[in-house]
């Protein structure tokens, strides 16, 4: 059996909502979407890209996986590095 490893971007006061993008996700009135990305210097860029290539398989939820599938097919030449076996 293999172990679920689970890794996700949470703000200090809870906020799991949209992490990546303005328009990520705008439920519920949600006016705040990629409140993480300022916080993405380098070296932690470096630990999410190496987490995402370390990773053998992902488990994601509805949501994600349609932001994941919208993006894959239309992303930039040098984002699909992130997606090579």
């Amino acid at each position: 059996m293999r172990k679920v490893i689970v890794n996700e971007f949470l703000s200090i006061d809870g906020v799991a909502q949209a992490p990546g993008g303005e328009d990520e996700d705008t439920n519920g009135g949600f006016a705040h979407g990629g409140w993480s990305v300022q916080y993405m210097d380098e070296p932690a860029m470096s630990s999410v890209l190496e987490s995402i290539n370390d990773a053998g398989a992902f488990l994601l939820g509805r949501r994600t996986y349609e932001i994941f599938a919208g993006y894959w097919p239309n992303a930039p030449e040098d984002a699909q590095v992130i997606a090579e076996p």
